[in-house]
């Protein structure tokens, strides 16, 4: 799974900020159901270019608002009892809290590395077995801005059905 983030990077390019702002005076005018569905084919090609990119299937590339909404969304899909799920403590609070709320309500195993291992692949890969669903790797702490080495992380062995986010 490949997760690409651009909100939290500075402002979008003037050209950005005009579309979006055209296509807000677009909802206001005729709702956001025909907005929507005006753009469809556009958000299609976008699917479609993103897919190429990425060298996948327009089926798989998804869209959403925010980092919060689409790490909620994938683990919710991934939510069975027993299924565990590999995390650090620099991961988001949102994110956290989110995970625990989830692993209670639903039997998912959290399996959350200390922060003295966060950086460390091999620490990763020791945890690595056949019951991991998810790992979950943030590319920077929400704690002390570190980046994690996350390229190395997402390349560890591990079993086909294992997703990376």
């Amino acid at each position: 799974m490949m997760y690409l983030n651009t909100c939290s990077h500075g402002l979008p390019r003037a050209r950005t900020l005009h579309r979006m702002a055209a296509h807000l005076a677009r909802e206001a005018e005729l709702g956001e159901a025909r907005a929507a569905a005006d753009v469809a084919p556009e958000l299609a090609q976008a699917q479609k270019d993103a897919a190429e990119v990425m060298a996948g299937a327009d089926a798989d590339v998804g869209f959403a608002f925010t980092t919060t909404q689409i790490w909620t969304h994938v683990l919710t899909c991934l939510a069975r009892p027993g299924a565990r799920v590999l995390l650090c403590d620099w991961e988001w609070g949102a994110h956290l809290r989110f995970a625990e709320d989830l692993a209670r309500r639903t039997g998912v195993v959290l399996d959350i590395l200390p922060a003295q291992d966060a950086l460390d692949p091999e620490a990763w890969a020791e945890r690595i077995d056949g019951d991991l669903a998810l790992i979950a790797a943030p590319l920077v702490t929400s704690v002390t801005g570190q980046m994690l080495p996350a390229a190395q992380i997402a390349a560890l062995p591990r079993p086909e059905h294992t997703l990376t986010l």
